[in-house]
């Protein structure tokens, strides 16, 4: 089930979404596979959808584990004093 074959409503900015497991998925190098589970909670309900992991190098599970490309920057440059 995706967003483009219908199955979920246009989002309206007002959703929440969680994405199970990735951190766990980051700790064990992707070994299980990309595949996640994200849920989006709106007003209208919560649903359920797959997608796919595109943390494709050892720099962007970096990036990620700082918050971020501009905190990663951002903690280098402070740490060249």
């Amino acid at each position: 089930m995706n967003a483009l074959d219908g199955a979920l409503p246009s989002p309206t900015g007002e959703e929440v979404y969680a994405i199970e497991g990735l951190a766990d998925a980051i700790a064990a190098g992707f070994k299980h596979g990309r595949a996640l589970t994200v849920r989006a909670k709106s007003a209208d309900g919560e649903k359920t959808f797959q997608a796919i992991a595109r943390i494709d190098t050892p720099q962007e599970v970096l990036y990620y584990k700082h918050g971020g490309i501009l905190q990663f920057v951002l903690r280098q440059l402070a740490g060249r004093k």
